[in-house]
C-alpha cells in the first residue's frame, strides 16, 4: 500500500483493493489470484506498515475476513494433514492469529483493527448473555482482547420486540 499519508487503510475483504496490489518479488502470481489469496499479502502489508511513523494511523478491515481466509488457505494448504488430524486446521489457524496479533502489536504507529461482534441473546426474552467476535472456532475469540492494549466497542442493538428496529445502543464495556 502507498503510505504517504497519516492514515492508511487495508480493506482485506475488498477483492477489487486487492487486484490493485503487487506482491513484491514475485511477478508470477496474476492480481485475481492475490484477490483470492490475500493471505500472501499479509507478510508484505504487515512489513510495509512497520515502517510508519508513530503518528501515523492503519486500520485494518476486518479480522472477520482475514480469519475466514486463513481458514480456507490453511484447510486448501494442508488437506491431507488435516484429514488425518482434523483438530490440526484449529491449531494452525490460532497460530496465525497469534503471530498476526504479535506482529500488530510490535508497529510502533498505531493501528486499528476492526472485529465485527455478535450478540448472544436468550431467544425466549431477548436478555443480552455476552457477545463474542466473529471468528471460526470457539476457543481463540475470547482471547483476542488480551492481545491488545484498549478494546473500544461500538454495538447497535436490535430491539426484537419492535419488529427488529434499531434500539437504544448497549452501554460500552
Amino acid at each position: 500500500p502507498e503510505l504517504k499519508s497519516k492514515i492508511h487503510t487495508i480493506p482485506l475483504w475488498n477483492k477489487e483493493w486487492l487486484k490493485q496490489q503487487k506482491l513484491k518479488g514475485s511477478a508470477l502470481i496474476a492480481p485475481e489470484a492475490l484477490a483470492n489469496r490475500p493471505l500472501l499479502l499479509l507478510p508484505q502489508i504487515m512489513t510495509d506498515l512497520s515502517s510508519l511513523d508513530p503518528d501515523q494511523t492503519v486500520i485494518i478491515d476486518h479480522l472477520s475476513a482475514i480469519s475466514d481466509l486463513a481458514m480456507i488457505q490453511i484447510r486448501e494448504e494442508n488437506a491431507a494433514e488435516i484429514k488425518k488430524n482434523p483438530y490440526l486446521a484449529w491449531e494452525m489457524f490460532a497460530g496465525f492469529l497469534s503471530a498476526f496479533f504479535s506482529a500488530i502489536k510490535s508497529m510502533t504507529c498505531n493501528v486499528v483493527l476492526i472485529c465485527h461482534e455478535d450478540e448472544l441473546r436468550e431467544p425466549e426474552t431477548n436478555r443480552l448473555l455476552g457477545r463474542r467476535w466473529l471468528l471460526p472456532g470457539q476457543k481463540f475469540s475470547p482471547k483476542v482482547p488480551t492481545y491488545f492494549n484498549n478494546v473500544f466497542r461500538q454495538c447497535r442493538t436490535f430491539d426484537i420486540s419492535r419488529g427488529g428496529t434499531p434500539a437504544t445502543p448497549a452501554p460500552l464495556t
